[in-house]
């Protein structure tokens, strides 16, 4: 996705729809004006309402090309429930604004919050905007309008990516090796008419003009000479073939199924658990959004997105304090299984602060000594199996670097090289599965090198609640193989 939780805007249709194509209705968008912004300034601005943000009438076509094709987005319609007056009295309230501006903030008033208070002018008796004071997800002002009975149809619109896998599942083995030498220029599309049926002739024409369109799209609309002579040609053979191979229109590329069936946003986790510390119990607060331990249905497929999540623990057998054990600020992880002609890889990025007593004794209980640390890193990731069951297990492997401060270290920093590989499974709809290992290596500063290795599983008795098992084993190999520190707990976690 373009950003992290995605984007609403509003889709006008015209009233003589039946003599003019849907794209040719309006898009009715909020968003801020950033102009020239470096990373920095766009952040701090965002955060905190350093930029105007202005609501944006352009064609429908404008957003797709846009969403659909530049950035490669599913888009995802959901018909309002309103009647003709209320229509015409939220875009007659869209022509009031004009061009007046409001400041932007990227958690609270941002695109999604604005919508609501343009639908909110249609009635008087519609509060949809109260229900949020900390922060507005896009997926949450949809389950507000599905509350208020708002939503009453919804049609999906696939990105120029997923239409690309679309075609690809459908095609065998001989057509994918076929399709592969055609985009590497090892044969000429002509070889499709003397090596395939005629009748998955179209079939194997569409997926290599669909990867050429994306490959297109990604390139900001600039491929090279070869990529674009071969795009022609597809497309002036393509065209000289009359018959269509069958599909369905609402067909949908693996894994992906509608926002609304996802699990709410924030959650709160009860945890209770035995270490090497002792027994202790936890208490999580995430406000945002999803783990690879969470039900995926409604999100991205091998997509983890957590923000400011937080634990604390007490540990009864040294302090009833509360302990920090970990704040993690941004945690992102984005597995995309490797495909031969995508080439696409894995990564993820996280900072957080983190609770210390996992690299101590049991008794060298420290209170509250955070360090914070930073961890970023390239991977790939691939079903265990092509196709089947097994399928549903995607195994990964990651190389990441990762920097610590503070926290009690000597010298004050450290920095580390993390491989980590493991495997997360999804291969019943209410059963997750997540193994890892990990091994940091220290090669500066304070020296820790140990290995971790890290198992849970989770049951999901509905779409907003899971109860998991979650274990960790803690090796030092500095002088003997030795299990240092350990931890086993069981939670129940609920969205709300």
């Amino acid at each position: 996705p373009g950003s992290m939780f995605g984007h609403t805007f509003l889709k006008a249709n015209k009233s003589d729809r039946i003599d003019s194509p849907e794209l040719l209705d309006y898009g009715i968008n909020y968003s801020a004006y950033v102009g020239n912004a470096n990373p920095i300034s766009y952040v701090i601005g965002g955060l905190f309402g350093g930029f105007d943000g202005y609501f944006a009438v352009l064609a429908y076509y404008f957003k797709v090309n846009e969403y659909n094709n530049a950035e490669s987005r599913d888009i995802w319609e959901y018909k309002l429930n309103f009647s003709e007056e209320e229509t015409d009295f939220a875009l007659l309230h869209l022509w009031e604004l004009g061009a007046v501006s409001f400041p932007y903030y990227f958690l609270t008033k941002n695109c999604s919050y604005q919508v609501l208070t343009l639908l909110e002018a249609a009635r008087e008796d519609y509060h949809l905007s109260d229900q949020f004071a900390f922060h507005v997800i896009p997926v949450d002002t949809l389950r507000v309008l599905k509350k208020n009975n708002l939503i009453k149809g919804v049609k999906y619109r696939p990105s120029v990516f997923s239409k690309f896998m679309i075609l690809y599942a459908k095609l065998n083995s001989k057509e994918k090796k076929l399709l592969r030498e055609i985009i590497a220029h090892e044969k000429k599309p002509d070889a499709i008419f003397s090596s395939i049926n005629e009748e998955r002739q179209p079939l194997l024409f569409d997926t290599a003009i669909a990867y050429l369109a994306y490959e297109k799209q990604y390139r900001l609309g600039n491929l090279e000479k070869e990529q674009r002579n071969l795009y022609l040609d597809l497309l002036r053979k393509r065209s000289k073939i009359k018959n269509v191979f069958p599909h369905n229109k609402n067909e949908k590329p693996e894994g992906v199924s509608d926002p609304l069936e996802s699990h709410k946003s924030p959650s709160f986790t009860f945890s209770a658990g035995y270490s090497s510390l002792g027994a202790y119990l936890g208490l999580t607060w995430r406000p945002a959004l999803h783990d690879y331990l969470d039900l995926p249905k409604g999100y991205l497929r091998g997509s983890k997105v957590q923000v400011f999540d937080t634990e604390i623990r007490i540990f009864p057998k040294y302090t009833f304090i509360p302990q920090l054990w970990h704040w993690k600020l941004l945690d992102l992880m984005h597995l995309s299984p490797f495909h031969l002609i995508l080439k696409n890889f894995s990564w993820r990025t996280t900072l957080a602060f983190e609770n210390r007593n996992i690299e101590y004794q049991a008794s060298e209980f420290h209170n509250n000594q955070i360090y914070f640390y930073f961890q970023g890193g390239p991977g790939i990731s691939f079903p265990l199996w092509p196709s089947g069951p097994i399928r549903r297990f995607l195994f990964y492997t990651l190389l990441n670097l990762k920097t610590d401060f503070g926290g009690g270290l000597k010298k004050g920093y450290r920095l580390n090289i993390n491989p980590e590989a493991g495997i997360i499974s999804y291969l019943l709809d209410n059963f997750g599965v997540q193994l890892s290992s990990q091994y940091q290596y220290s090669f500066l500063g304070d020296e820790f090198s140990f290995w971790k290795f890290f198992a849970g599983f989770s049951l999901f008795p509905s779409m907003n609640t899971a109860i998991r098992w979650e274990s960790a084993a803690f090796v030092n190999q500095e002088s003997a193989i030795a299990i240092f520190n350990y931890e086993s707990k069981i939670s129940f976690k609920v969205f709300f």
